[in-house]
């Protein structure tokens, strides 16, 4: 399923900056976007402020991208998956959803919603 994310963000045409919040990392290299963060697989040493401290940054990139799962790739603390969900309805749109029918694994594609003299 990495690969069905990625082709769909590569089709863009844009990519700007993707976030794969709690997904296959694999995806950075498959849709031939740099990772926006050095954590892209959780240390066992990051600290919960230095986490929360990178994602605040990584959002206040607004992202062209964020990519979701609902089986997490690794443990995200509550307190930060609410940055990134706390920001979804506000400046994004949902792009596409891919569901596994084997495993019914379930991932989100958010794109940022672009306005234009108020409209979006």
């Amino acid at each position: 399923m990495p690969r069905l994310v990625a082709d769909r963000i590569a089709a863009s045409g844009k990519i700007g900056t993707v976030y794969v919040f709690n997904y296959e990392p694999i995806i950075y290299y498959l849709a031939d976007a740099p990772p926006p963060t050095r954590y892209v697989l959780l240390p066992a040493d990051i600290t919960a402020r230095e986490l929360t401290a990178d994602v605040r940054r990584i959002m206040s990139l607004r992202p062209s991208y964020i990519v979701i799962t609902d089986s997490p790739v690794f443990f995200i603390a509550p307190e930060v998956k609410e940055i990134v969900e706390g920001e979804l309805p506000k400046i994004y749109v949902l792009d596409s959803e891919f569901i596994d029918s084997v495993t019914a694994e379930h991932v989100r594609l958010y794109r940022y919603r672009v306005t234009h003299r108020g409209t979006s």
